[in-house]
């Protein structure tokens, strides 16, 4: 435990690469978990989601070709950061526009379908940095540690698929929740949350924690070249 401790607090862009990831994966799974409340009790149309389902099918793949084509143009920070902030921008829309009302479930099928999509291009990002990390681990510290730098950011992803079932279970509770309820203002609002506002915030925390991922293209080249030299 104490290496690990080690690495994790000696490697900035793994602690960066653990709020990034772990946030957005906390976002889609709310998002996933919730979505079939959040269309009986907020959008009010539950056959909006096999419409949400079938359109995301399509723009999870072109999401995820995206991300790569534009990681290998650019870099995969770029890459990332472009799904997060794309990530973002559908719920504020959401946010802004509020459709929700009768004539305007295409708006409201678009902005999620939005959200896979974005999300796809965030997270086709997430492996190959992990690996970016732990080289960057023996180029700055000198430790050549895939293993833990995997374990523990595979320790960080079960912890949020944990805390996501734990989010949903408060939720209902905060509701009352029975089945075959009737719509309420607090069962709108609470997956109104669920699947626009917490995701939303976890956009807005993996920005934050990118700041400090140092791992560019010309970074990354830098490490190659040092590495060649040594050899």
């Amino acid at each position: 435990w104490g290496t690990i401790i080690d690495v994790v607090r000696s490697n900035t862009p793994l602690r960066a690469l653990f709020i990034a990831a772990g946030t957005n994966k906390l976002a889609q799974l709310i998002t996933a978990t919730s979505m079939a409340y959040f269309f009986t009790f907020t959008a009010l149309n539950i056959d909006l989601q096999q419409t949400v389902a079938t359109y995301g099918i399509v723009l999870g793949v072109l999401g995820v070709v995206v991300g790569m084509v534009v990681s290998q143009k650019l870099d995969r920070k770029k890459s990332f950061l472009l799904g997060t902030y794309l990530g973002l921008l559908f719920p504020i829309l959401i946010v802004l526009t509020h459709p929700f009302t009768p004539g305007r479930e295409w708006l409201l099928v678009t902005f999620l379908v939005g959200i896979i999509f974005a999300t796809a291009i965030a997270t086709t990002n997430v492996l190959p940095m992990i690996a970016d990390v732990a080289d960057y681990e023996q180029h700055v510290n000198k430790r050549y540690v895939p293993s833990i730098v995997g374990t523990s950011f595979s320790l960080v992803d079960k912890l949020m698929s944990s805390l996501s079932g734990i989010i949903l279970a408060f939720a209902l509770w905060a509701i009352d929740y029975e089945p075959n309820m009737g719509v309420t203002r607090s069962a709108f609002w609470a997956f109104y949350i669920m699947v626009i506002i917490i995701p939303a915030l976890g956009h807005v925390a993996s920005i934050i924690a990118f700041k400090y991922y140092p791992i560019t293209k010309e970074y990354y080249g830098q490490m190659l070249d040092s590495s060649s030299e040594r050899d």
